[in-house]
C-alpha cells in the first residue's frame, strides 16, 4: 500500500507546485458518511476523462506565476555561508553561542553551543536579547542583563532576572543562485536544457499543464463509479491514513489523538468517518489511474523513469536521483515506478482536456476554432 501513498505524494502537482499537493478542501471528492462501502475484487467503471474542459482565464500561466516559480526554483538550490566577519543589523540571520545565568547559576534551556537566530523581535523569546547583539561585530561577546518571560519553558526560572553571555559567532548569508545559462546546463542538462530561455519555456509549458490538470481532475475521479473496494487494500489504506493524520498532529501541533478531538470537540465517530472519506478518495483515485493507465496502454520506460524521478528529485531539493532515493530508503524501485506512472496518467489526461475560453465562473460563448486540446503547447 506504501507504494500508492507515494504515488500520491508525488503526483504531477509536486513539479513547480508550491502550494496544495496533498492538501483536502471541501470540493475534493468525498463519500458521503452514510454510503455503504460494498467490498470485492476492487472494480470500477471509467466516466469521461478525455476531452474534458479546461478554461484559459483558470490555467494560463501569468507572467507573476512564472517569476515567483523560477524564484521558487532557484531558492530551493540557494547555498548557506557562515561569515566571520562584519557587524549585526537588523534583519539579518547569526549565529550564536550564549549562556544564561540566573542568580550566578546555569538553567535548562539557556546555554548553546551555536544557534541560528533572526535578528527580529520574533528571533528569540527573551525579550532584549536581539536588540543588545545589533550594532555588534562577529567575534564580539556580549553581556546583557535581562527578564526572562512568565511562559518560560523551565518554569522554576520564569519570570526572573537572567544574565546572558553571547558572543557572535557568524553571520548566515543565503546566497541563492544566478539564473543563468551555466545554472540551467549544471542543474537541468539531464532534462536537455542548456540555456534561459529553454528553461523558462519548460517551466511554463509544466506549470501550464499541472494547472490543467489541476483543473479537471476531480472531475475525472466524479465520472468514475467505483463498483466495489478491495476490503485488503481499504484495511491497509485506512490504516496508513490515520496513522498519517495522527502523526501529522502531533508533530506539528504537539497533541496526540484525544487531545486534538477534545479541543476541536469532534468525536470519535466523526474521526472515523473522516478517516473513512479520505481513505476512500485514495483509493479511488488510485483505482483510476490503474483503469485509465490499462486502458491507454500507458507503462514506464526507461526513459520515462530517469526523466521523471530526476523532476521529482529537483522539486524536493535533491541534485540527483541517487540522492533523492537514498534519502527514502524504505521505498521500493517499484512503489517510484508507482508514482512515475501516476505523473504519465496525470499528465496524459491533461493534456487531453479541451482548453477554452473564458473562465469556470464566467465561460465565454462556445468556441470552436479557438479551442485547443493540447495544454502544454501554449
Amino acid at each position: 500500500m506504501k507504494k500508492k501513498f507515494l504515488a500520491v505524494a508525488l503526483c504531477m502537482c509536486t513539479v513547480f507546485s508550491m502550494t496544495g499537493c496533498g492538501e483536502d478542501t471541501e470540493e475534493q471528492t468525498t463519500v458521503a458518511e452514510s454510503e455503504e462501502v460494498v467490498f470485492g475484487d476492487g472494480e470500477i467503471t471509467l466516466g469521461e476523462y478525455l476531452g474534458l474542459t479546461a478554461y484559459e482565464d483558470d490555467v494560463k500561466v501569468t507572467d507573476t506565476a512564472l517569476e515567483s516559480t523560477v524564484d521558487y526554483i532557484l531558492n530551493m538550490d540557494a547555498t548557506t555561508e557562515y561569515v566571520e566577519e562584519g557587524t549585526v543589523e537588523e534583519g539579518m540571520k547569526i549565529k550564536v553561542s550564549y549562556k544564561g545565568t540566573v542568580d550566578g547559576k546555569e538553567f535548562a534551556g539557556g546555554t548553546s553551543e551555536g544557534t541560528v537566530i533572526s535578528m527580529s523581535d520574533t528571533g528569540f523569546s527573551v525579550k532584549g536579547f536581539v536588540d543588545a547583539l545589533i550594532g555588534h561585530s562577529v567575534g564580539e561577546t556580549v553581556e546583557m542583563d535581562l527578564t526572562l518571560p512568565e511562559d518560560f519553558a523551565t518554569t522554576d526560572v520564569a519570570g526572573k532576572a537572567v544574565h546572558y553571555s553571547a558572543t557572535i559567532k557568524s553571520i548566515v548569508v543565503t546566497v541563492v543562485p544566478e539564473l543563468n545559462d551555466e545554472f540551467v546546463s549544471t542543474n537541468y542538462g539531464p532534462l536537455g536544457f542548456t540555456t534561459v530561455s529553454e528553461f523558462y519555456e519548460y517551466v511554463k509549458s509544466t506549470m501550464y499543464t499541472n494547472n490543467v490538470y489541476s483543473a479537471i481532475w476531480d472531475s475525472v475521479l466524479d465520472n468514475a463509479v467505483v463498483k466495489s473496494y478491495n476490503k485488503e487494500e481499504y484495511d491497509d489504506y485506512y490504516k496508513y491514513v490515520s496513522e498519517g493524520q495522527e502523526a501529522y498532529i502531533y508533530n506539528y501541533y504537539g497533541y496526540n489523538l484525544d487531545e486534538y478531538l477534545s479541543l476541536t470537540s469532534m468525536t470519535r465517530d466523526e474521526w472515523n468517518a473522516d478517516m473513512k472519506n479520505k481513505t476512500l478518495k485514495y483509493l479511488k483515485e488510485d483505482m483510476v489511474i490503474a483503469a485509465i493507465a490499462e486502458a491507454e496502454s500507458i507503462e514506464v520506460t526507461e526513459e520515462d523513469y530517469n526523466r521523471i524521478m530526476f523532476e521529482f528529485a529537483k522539486n524536493y531539493g535533491y541534485d540527483t536521483v541517487e540522492e533523492f532515493t537514498t534519502a527514502y530508503t524504505d521505498t521500493t524501485e517499484e512503489e517510484f515506478k508507482t508514482a512515475v506512472l501516476t505523473y504519465k496518467v496525470q499528465e496524459f489526461v491533461a493534456k487531453g482536456a479541451k482548453v477554452v475560453e473564458g473562465s469556470a465562473t464566467t465561460p465565454a460563448e462556445e468556441t470552436t476554432e479557438n479551442d485547443t486540446t493540447t495544454p502544454a503547447a501554449e
